[in-house]
């Protein structure tokens, strides 16, 4: 429409003086004072640091069924490595309402955190401190016979040196 009639287009740019008159005559004015915008939401009551999650993240409240959480499969992958014939795979599964193949799997291709202590037996470690790590089980090699291939030779005491 502006292409076909070059008037209105003049029309359009030209500025009237008769209308910049009476907007000159217009005087807006507000009363009162603008509301300060108050948040609704209350302040935090507690002031001291949030603790940290003990695996690093919140842990879910709910866990949906078939499902497990990180806490939940440590507990039972643990119970699994120290007593594989009460806790077997199939009562894992109905205890927590999920599917054998999956529990299969976490089992095969998981494994808690072991700690070795030292054959000489100076090593001390504090319950607490295995507790603190999350330690699954602690394996003392000079006390068990399934490691006894680990012990060294004994060095023969009567050698006669050679000169």
């Amino acid at each position: 429409m502006i292409k076909s009639n070059p008037e209105f287009k003049n029309e359009l740019q030209r500025k009237s003086t008769d209308l910049l008159d009476r907007l000159k005559i217009v005087k807006v004015t507000s009363e009162g004072t603008l509301p300060n915008p108050v948040s609704t939401k209350p302040l935090p009551q507690a002031r001291e640091a949030v603790e940290v999650p003990l695996y690093g993240y919140e842990e879910p409240k709910n866990i949906p069924e078939g499902k497990c959480s990180l806490r939940q499969a440590l507990g039972f992958i643990t119970q699994h490595q120290n007593d594989p014939q009460t806790h077997s795979i199939k009562s894992i599964a109905e205890n927590h309402s999920m599917k054998e193949v999956d529990i299969e799997n976490i089992i095969k291709h998981f494994r808690v955190f072991e700690l070795y202590i030292s054959r000489d037996g100076k090593s001390r470690v504090a319950k607490s401190t295995l507790e603190s790590i999350g330690v699954g089980k602690v394996v003392e090699p000079m006390f068990k016979s399934k490691f006894a291939h680990l012990e060294p030779n004994p060095m023969p005491s009567n050698t006669k040196e050679s000169k």
